[in-house]
């Protein structure tokens, strides 16, 4: 097995977002008579940390994000904003002790954490892992924006593990050829223009995986430097942290599991910032879980999207990993019998061969251009069952730009055509299932996601009606409102319009993209 590495001069990474220090024994008390200071944090070249889930070098900061500023004599815990997760530069906010100025700031935050004569010491992981890892990382003293600009102080491995066992707890790494991981309070001399850690690593760690683990990716924190090729790797499965609980010994009763044992591809040496990212693993001893999914015409499943898998009964409900993707990966195990797919799940019943959606005009938030497909064979014989999805009618794909801060909704038209349909039927038995529907208007309501400020992009999938339609172009045109119906105060300054063009037809598969930006009052 070869890792393979890929190079970002300043990149950041978190397997997930968590605040505080592995070891935390007791709460964070908040200094007396202090004041409320806001700062931003971002990275120096505008990409920052890799969420689990995210492709390798995309920003996002997380929710509950915790950073600490030092302060003269101790760091203060500064913590995102409420609804800033996603941004590429969040707000920060923390107490400041009268007559103390603002220095440096680390991230993650940690009470444990010192500093003395230059020398930063990173206690956020003491001895084997406990739980989740995130990245380290350091910024110089605001500058005038009140702006802290980030930078690595190591490099990282990205593991993702597919296929496995409910019952499997721990996760061990192994690097036999050479102490490699960070654990045990490493020192960085923040002194110098571009510090890096130096020390606290060790040859092994077990890592304990969160609670729905069907498939998971981590990126585990390692020291930068010279690591010459060829420096051995090596992943076991247990069930508990404890070397006696390894799957394939006699004393448990599971299926014999292969241990992975990788070569590490360096080009001998590994900078700050740096991702070697090994190749995805299957753990043999468990059971094929996980589904994959296309959407006919290459249409890209938006984060968030749903699907409900059939079986007969009653659907289960799964989101997609990721988003803005155009193979659509739902985890977790298939309901046995389960035949059919579709999205999206919200107002779809299914009755023998005739499947059917009931919605309102007034509440399109659940969006989502309608699909459905058979479930098929494993694409890969280990880990996913497949489905590619069909359109039963056609979808418009809205993306709405600077959206105002106190936007609840927003009234979209489409130039006196009845594209928007409510309530309709499709024959899933018929060769090519297409919707039809005699509860039709030119306009809906769409409902805006719960936010705090404006909101930059958003997109959405409003599905429409196939069918012969006279004079085109057509001129789509949105307003946004502060309520719940276009009684309620405008919240844009006039209405934003879009044309489509077709040939007066609307077939199967379409998808017109729409796009309007918001000018707020």
């Amino acid at each position: 097995m070869i890792m393979k590495k890929y190079i970002f001069p300043i990149l950041a990474l978190a397997a997930v977002a968590f605040a505080g220090c592995a070891k935390q024994e007791a709460p964070v008390e908040d200094p007396v008579n202090g004041r409320i200071v806001t700062i931003t944090a971002t990275l120096e070249r505008g990409v920052t940390k890799v969420t689990t889930g995210s492709e390798v070098g995309k920003f996002a900061w997380e929710a509950e994000d915790t950073i600490g500023v030092w302060v003269g004599d101790s760091f203060v815990p500064f913590t995102l904003e409420t609804g800033a997760a996603g941004a590429a530069a969040g707000k920060f906010v923390g107490e400041v002790p009268e007559g103390k100025e603002i220095g440096f700031a680390v991230y993650p935050y940690c009470k444990d954490d010192t500093y003395a004569d230059g020398i930063y010491t990173s206690n956020y992981s003491s001895g084997w892992w406990p739980g989740k890892m995130g990245a380290r990382m350091y910024a110089p003293k605001a500058n005038a924006a009140n702006e802290y600009k980030f930078q690595h102080l190591c490099a990282y491995v990205l593991i993702t593990i597919k296929n496995v066992r409910a019952d499997c707890k721990y996760v061990y790494l192994e690097s036999p050829g050479g102490s490699f991981f960070l654990t045990s309070s490493p020192t960085a001399d923040l002194t110098k223009e571009y510090p890096k850690f130096e020390g606290g690593v060790q040859e092994q760690v077990f890592v304990e995986l969160p609670e729905d683990h069907s498939k998971i990716s981590f990126y585990a924190p390692i020291l930068p430097g010279n690591w010459p090729d060829g420096k051995a790797f090596k992943i076991k499965f247990f069930q508990k942290d404890d070397f006696d609980f390894e799957y394939g010994k006699n004393k448990l009763d599971s299926e014999e599991v292969i241990n992975h044992v990788g070569k590490l591809t360096t080009g001998g040496v590994i900078n700050r910032g740096e991702i070697v990212v090994l190749p995805e693993i299957v753990f043999e001893g468990g059971t094929a879980s996980g589904l994959s999914a296309t959407i006919e015409g290459g249409l890209s499943w938006l984060s968030g999207s749903k699907i409900g898998l059939w079986d007969g009964a009653a659907f289960t409900e799964k989101t997609v990993s990721g988003g803005n993707v155009a193979v659509g990966e739902f985890e977790g195990d298939i309901p046995e019998g389960a035949t059919v797919a579709v999205s999206p799940v919200a107002g779809v019943s299914i009755d023998g061969n005739t499947l059917t959606i009931e919605r309102s005009q007034w509440d399109y938030n659940t969006g989502g251009a309608l699909l459905w497909g058979t479930v098929g064979e494993p694409v890969s014989a280990a880990y996913l069952k497949s489905v590619d999805f069909k359109h039963l009618g056609a979808v418009v794909r809205l993306t709405l730009r600077n959206i105002p801060a106190d936007t609840k909704g927003i009234f979209v038209e489409c130039g006196a055509r009845p594209f928007f349909y409510f309530n309709g039927t499709a024959d899933l038995s018929a060769e090519t299932p297409v919707i039809t529907s005699e509860s039709t208007n030119e306009w809906c309501w769409v409902k805006v996601p719960e936010h705090t400020g404006a909101i930059a992009s958003w997109t959405i999938d409003l599905p429409i009606l196939t069918g012969e339609y006279a004079t085109p172009p057509w001129g789509f045109k949105a307003e946004c409102y502060n309520g719940d119906d276009y009684g309620a105060p405008k919240t844009s300054n006039k209405p934003q319009s879009n044309e489509i063009q077709t040939d007066g037809t609307i077939k199967r598969g379409d998808v017109f993209n729409v796009n309007l930006t918001f000018e707020a009052l």
